[in-house]
């Protein structure tokens, strides 16, 4: 039997980004479905916030683009 030991910290940084990813496109899918005006905003991993609203989502720079 193979027993599978080594696991990688650079293996799991990229799934941590691409799960982010995935989860991003489906609150962006998810937002269409919204009948009323609202909107929410995520922060992600590395610090940036990203704003959903029915018709757009964008990816904040700062704390100033948040109003």
């Amino acid at each position: 039997m193979f027993k599978k030991q080594v696991t990688w910290r650079t293996d799991y940084t990229e799934s941590v980004k691409l799960g982010e990813q995935i989860a991003i496109g489906l609150l962006q899918e998810q937002s269409l479905t919204y009948n009323e005006d609202n909107f929410f905003t995520l922060t992600k991993f590395d610090g940036t916030k990203v704003k959903f609203s029915r018709h757009e989502v964008k990816h904040l720079m700062n704390d100033s683009e948040n109003d």
